[in-house]
């Protein structure tokens, strides 16, 4: 949710290139630095992980379907088959971002609905184990969800802010 907020103000201020760089540091950073210390944690307490195949497979396909998604109006750009910015480059960066959000939603139902069986964690824990203990109430979850989006919300707008007075007094590109 914070790359939508940063990528909101910026795209209310004209900042086309931040919200592309945006995006493409989220996904390299979600797919990259959080797996490998993932991995890497996972390789300091047992020698041996195990991983859900499907969710695996899922990802991974997810994943390379969106970086088709990027790389194709790269190609098509770069290649002069459109345009910059032109109308065949919106509609096709327009289609492509409606696939993309029908292919997420597709998998949330896929993940939550029709194959959660698949999803479950079946490490052999015991069926009569006691709940856990509850340390924060619905209401203060959602309060604090809200503070925090409030305040990701107020820096992204100081944050893109900044970009245009940075860039000028420093002689930089967005």
């Amino acid at each position: 949710a914070t790359e939508l907020i940063v990528c909101y103000f910026a795209l209310q201020r004209g900042l086309l290139l931040v919200v592309q760089v945006s995006l493409l540091g989220s996904i390299l950073s979600n797919t990259l630095l959080v797996l490998g210390c993932s991995m890497v944690a996972a390789g300091i307490r047992q020698m041996q992980s195990k991983f859900n195949l499907v969710a695996a497979q899922s990802n991974t396909t997810l994943l390379q379907i969106a970086i088709l998604g990027l790389v194709v109006p790269t190609a098509m750009e770069s290649t002069g088959q459109f345009a910059e910015h032109s109308p065949n480059d919106l509609t096709l960066a327009r289609g492509i971002s409606i696939v993309l959000l029908i292919l997420y939603v597709l998998y949330v139902y896929f993940q939550l609905f029709s194959h959660a069986a698949l999803f479950e964690d079946t490490s052999g824990e015991d069926e009569d184990e006691e709940p856990e203990e509850v340390l924060l109430p619905m209401s203060g979850a959602i309060a604090w969800l809200a503070f925090a989006t409030v305040l990701i919300a107020f820096l992204s707008e100081k944050l893109t802010g900044a970009i245009e007075g940075t860039t000028a007094t420093y002689g930089i590109s967005e």
